[in-house]
């Protein structure tokens, strides 16, 4: 009657390993399985966590291997496709970078990562392309319209003054606090416990 979602095995892996204090043999468990037998999340889980494994180890040339592999498996996976522009940059392909992320924003990915596509963008002069990555996270922020701090943690979300912050940092270097004036307005106007 009330479909189940399965668990997703590689992820409880992961987290079985860590908790245990033996997260240095993750890859060689993720190696026991088939990723051709895999389906769906656990599938992404697995393409993932090799490429990061890699990253966390400093060898990016293996990392961006595997992501590269991961991205043509899972090509609608934005979590995989923000790690394989983080090697891009990494490597100096800015171009290939931003390219991946105009493809994949929030709500594609978590609000966390679209933060981080907007300090990537600030490093690297793309001002407005920065906006372009908070101003989803903000309409998630109208669409809640609550901006108290806990709400938002307990949703993932990050908190409505930073997520401001990050507009406000980009509008300045921008040259055009216009757009902060006018969310700044429609924060007090729509938002229950603002207090920034």
């Amino acid at each position: 009657m009330f479909r189940r979602d399965k668990p997703n095995r590689i992820d409880a892996l992961a987290d079985e390993l860590r908790r245990a204090g033996k997260i240095a043999s993750l890859e060689t468990e993720l190696e026991k399985f088939s990723p051709r037998r895999l389906k769906g999340a656990e599938r992404e889980s697995w393409f993932h966590l090799r490429g990061v494994l890699a990253f966390q180890r400093g060898d990016h040339a293996t990392a961006f291997a595997r992501f590269q592999e991961a991205r043509q498996a899972v090509p609608d996976s934005g979590s995989i496709a923000f790690s394989l522009a983080q090697e891009q940059e990494f490597r100096g392909e800015i171009d290939e970078m931003f390219a991946l992320f105009d493809l994949f924003r929030f709500p594609s990915i978590p609000a966390s990562y679209g933060l981080a596509q907007a300090r990537y963008a600030y490093l690297w002069g793309a001002f407005a392309r920065g906006i372009s990555y908070v101003e989803p996270i903000l309409e998630a922020h109208f669409r809640l319209q609550v901006a108290d701090d806990t709400f938002l943690y307990l949703r993932r979300m990050p908190f409505f003054s930073q997520t401001w912050a990050y507009l406000a940092a980009l509008a300045e270097l921008l040259g055009d606090l216009g757009v902060v004036q006018d969310q700044t307005d429609r924060a007090k106007a729509i938002l229950k416990d603002y207090d920034v």
